[in-house]
């Protein structure tokens, strides 16, 4: 056993045996990195040992609370022990440290758990429990095992189950051999419990019977240094920030702000309105922290309405009056009366035909009734079809290159409710969209583009800003852009509105009639994109051929070789399967990275990289005026100036430089955002932008030398003014 370091728990593990021998021992040296070791032995028939091994078990952060005490655990028929000892500890500022320390000692008693007949196989397992972790400290529990490897058969299971969420969070099992090192990170409130269940499965030989706990001692020997912090905030809502509620009347608590002697409360189904506090939704000042909502008399008395999202902000108001601190805005939902989350989702593409259809029921659903079928309007306008408990419905085998449509009603003992009508298709159909269904941020000139049906002979195309509209529309509507033909399944709605909901619908046409497709949608961007750094690959788009640096490239398809611009700078990674930043990345999936080099032999004492615009040229289109784009640096990079340089295709470039000379060491995404004005008021011609340059140091300086550093740049945007958005 290894000494106590700091707080020890122990947790009983029960484990297979024979006769009366007993193989518990498990001790847990638990501090900020706690270690246990638990003695495991394996006994053939006659009760000789096949092998033994010490498993290593690891936590790290944990405990509040000062006490030391031990309780029984009871969990499926098994008894263990857990003891403790800490002091208190909860989130933000350090303001002073407690320090338990003793050396506490339990008796184990004997007792048999159960009795069971191992032929070939089985499973035994133990627990430690882990209660009420500091809010938002990350959890990490690792397990790591070596079984050696004999005939027999042996394996190390463990899973972290989460009392308060009923939930498991991670799980594990190798056979033989090395136990390969597992770990996984959460994070939780105090007074939730964490369990950890660990259980040893092996081949036997002959009857088995399981002990929990055998006769012995459990000591904890424990000194621990807690930090007691200040949270001037309220915290750790209940309802949990984001969480589904089932009902339409709760009581809403929270942790109060340690200096806080009232509370000022805020509830609403707007965000900015909560956020703001307007609109009526302070609802008052309460010493106590909680409140009901949705009944009458309650702070707040309205009925909550399935189907809403509500927002809530608590203010922690100190005792002269006057200081508050204002809170995070939390959320949740009430479900719908209707069902939802279908699955497979509204608008699923290239479904399998043997689909099995399942859904979450409605808010006090008891029963539900299912449509089917391959006709929009048959489905929604079905009636009095049987009801069933289950939420799961298997159609028959569905045809390939197929739109299928199904509705989901629910009865809740009192009322029937009609569900939304949610559709699919099958292999072969229309699909593969561009923009993706429900794509967000598209930019306002962008087309439509299609997969189409397999045998289909064309497609009819219909696009507005209306879904009922675009799903009722024939080849007489507005909505109607025209018949595609093989090979040409693009349309051009032409230019968009900014932040605008579009619909769009593709059908088939068979030789033998038309298959109506479903209706797809997508929300416009409220900016142009200069560039995201999304479309660079290693096929033939590398970023460098765009954003040219001072290492050039070698010539390619119909293009030259360019030797680079003189400059430190080198754009793009080789090592990532797309020549750009794949991990340290502000949106998406993708950055472009910069390394910058200020004495290079042979360069300018400045680095830069320059891409030439193929397009949006116009910087005042849709009243755009800002120039906006995030970028992080490192600690260790040369605290060389971060500029920005816009030209025409004639006269010297504008150069604006970020106002914050150690820029370049900003180790968090950081936003910059430059009016257009002030590169207008410097000579360039905003509607007719030709290049786009970013560098690091005084740009043109070919003389004094500076340092190097590496930075990475992302989202390049094109806005309007904030209150146009």
């Amino acid at each position: 056993m290894q000494n106590s370091k700091t707080l020890i728990v122990a947790a009983s593990v029960l484990l297979s045996s024979v006769l009366s021998q007993t193989v518990f021992a498990l001790t847990f040296d638990y501090q900020t990195t706690a270690e246990a070791l638990a003695e495991v032995g394996w006994y053939d028939y006659f009760g000789l040992a096949m092998a033994s091994d010490y498993k290593n078990k690891e936590a790290t952060n944990a405990r509040s609370y000062a006490a030391a005490y031990y309780d029984e655990i009871q969990f499926m028929g098994h008894v263990g022990i857990s003891a403790l000892a800490d002091a208190s500890v909860e989130p933000n500022e350090v303001v002073l440290s407690a320090e338990v320390a003793g050396s506490y000692e339990f008796d184990i008693g004997w007792e048999l758990m159960e009795y069971f007949y191992q032929d070939a196989n089985g499973t035994v397992e133990g627990r430690l429990r882990i209660d009420e972790f500091p809010a938002g400290v990350p959890c990490r529990l690792q397990i790591d095992i070596s079984i050696p490897n004999e005939t027999w058969k042996a394996a190390w299971a463990w899973q972290l189950y989460i009392e308060s969420s009923s939930n498991y969070f991670i799980a594990g099992r190798d056979e033989l051999g090395d136990y390969g090192g597992r770990s996984g990170t959460i994070d939780t409130y105090a007074g939730e419990e964490i369990y950890v269940f660990l259980g040893f499965a092996g081949g036997g030989y002959a009857d088995h019977y399981t002990e929990a706990l055998g006769n012995g001692k459990l000591t904890i020997n424990a000194t621990l240094t807690a930090i007691k912090k200040v949270m001037a905030k309220a915290y750790n809502p209940t309802p949990a920030d984001g969480s589904l509620y089932n009902g339409t009347e709760m009581i809403l608590s929270w942790w109060p702000g340690n200096t806080a002697v009232s509370h000022d409360v805020y509830f609403g189904v707007s965000f900015d309105d909560v956020n703001d506090g307007i609109n009526e939704t302070f609802q008052g000042n309460l010493v106590k922290s909680y409140f009901i909502a949705g009944s009458p008399g309650s702070t707040y008395p309205d009925d909550l309405v399935p189907g809403t999202t509500y927002y809530w902000r608590i203010d922690e108001v100190q005792a002269d009056g006057t200081t508050n601190h204002k809170g995070d805005v939390w959320s949740f939902r009430i479900p719908p009366r209707t069902a939802y989350d279908p699955n497979p989702a509204d608008g699923d593409e290239f479904v399998e035909p043997d689909v099995t259809l399942s859904w979450t029921a409605g808010l006090g659903a008891e029963l539900h009734s299912v449509y089917f079928g391959d006709n929009f309007d048959d489905v929604n306008s079905a009636s009095g079809e049987l009801s069933q408990e289950s939420t799961i419905y298997t159609p028959d085998l569905l045809e390939s290159e197929k739109v299928y449509y199904w509705r989901v009603d629910e009865y809740d003992g009192v009322a029937t409710y009609k569900g939304d009508v949610w559709g699919f298709t099958t292999p072969g159909a229309a699909g593969s969209l561009q923009p993706a269904n429900g794509a967000t941020d598209v930019q306002i000139n962008s087309t439509l583009n299609w997969m189409p049906a397999a045998t289909a002979v064309s497609h009819d195309v219909y696009f507005g800003t209306d879904k009922d509209v675009v799903s009722n529309a024939t080849t007489a509507s507005p909505q109607y852009k025209g018949n595609m033909t093989p090979g040409a399944e693009s349309c051009d709605p032409g230019t968009l509105a900014f932040n605008s909901d579009y619909y769009w619908r593709v059908d088939a046409i068979y030789n033998t009639g038309k298959v109506k497709g479903l209706v797809w949608s997508f929300t416009t961007a409220d900016f142009f994109l200069v560039d995201d750094f999304e479309g660079y690959d290693i096929g033939n788009n590398e970023i460098w051929w765009s954003w040219k640096d001072g290492l050039g490239y070698a010539a390619h398809d119909n293009e030259p070789a360019y030797p680079g611009n003189g400059t430190g700078s080198a754009v793009g990674d080789e090592t990532t399967g797309s020549y750009t930043e794949e991990t340290i990345v502000h949106g998406s999936r993708q950055s472009m990275p910069m390394s910058y080099d200020n004495n290079k032999q042979g360069y300018s004492k400045y680095s830069e990289v320059e891409l030439t615009l193929s397009h949006l040229r116009d910087w005042t289109e849709n009243g755009v005026n800002t120039l906006t784009l995030w970028f992080i640096g490192n600690p260790g990079n040369a605290a060389e100036p971060l500029y920005v340089a816009l030209s025409n295709s004639t006269g010297i470039p504008a150069v604006e430089v970020h106002d914050d000379p150690v820029a370049a060491q900003i180790n968090t995404w950081t936003e910059w955002v430059i009016p257009l004005q002030a590169f207008a008021e410097k000579g360039i011609v905003l509607t007719d932008v030709d290049r786009i340059a970013i560098g690091l140091g005084s740009k043109g300086n070919m003389t004094i030398p500076g340092g190097s550093g590496k930075m990475f740049f992302d989202d390049i945007r094109l806005r309007r003014p904030a209150e146009e958005q």
